[in-house]
């Protein structure tokens, strides 16, 4: 996904297969977790880490086009700014401090 690069953006939590393949495509330069499987705790470790995290929404799901959704409405609620980005088909929310999935309800996290 070029607007991860374009954006500097190399820890992301995205749904399983979207973060295997970006893992994969981007020869592991970008670091993509799923929160509905743990399959690489090293992954998950690295992301509790990291300095920027992005949430990725499909936007051709409903289900995480809702969680896109609730994620800008808890971000807004907690006044805690953050940046969003539409490219290929997806929604990239970059909040500006780290919020890590276990911060916000599930409804906010990208599971299909």
């Amino acid at each position: 996904m070029a607007v991860l690069d374009k954006h500097d953006v190399d820890h992301v939590v995205a749904e399983f297969w979207l973060a295997y393949n970006i893992d994969w495509e981007t020869g592991e330069q970008i670091i993509a977790c799923p929160v509905e499987v743990n399959r690489y705790p090293p992954y998950t470790d690295e992301i509790r880490q990291a300095q920027t995290v992005a949430y990725v929404y499909n936007r051709s799901s409903p289900s995480e086009v809702a969680s896109a959704e609730a994620m800008r409405t808890i971000l807004d609620q907690r006044q805690q700014p953050f940046d969003e980005y539409l490219a290929d088909g997806y929604t990239v929310i970059v909040p500006d401090n780290v919020v890590l999935p276990e911060q916000v309800p599930d409804s906010a996290v990208p599971i299909p």
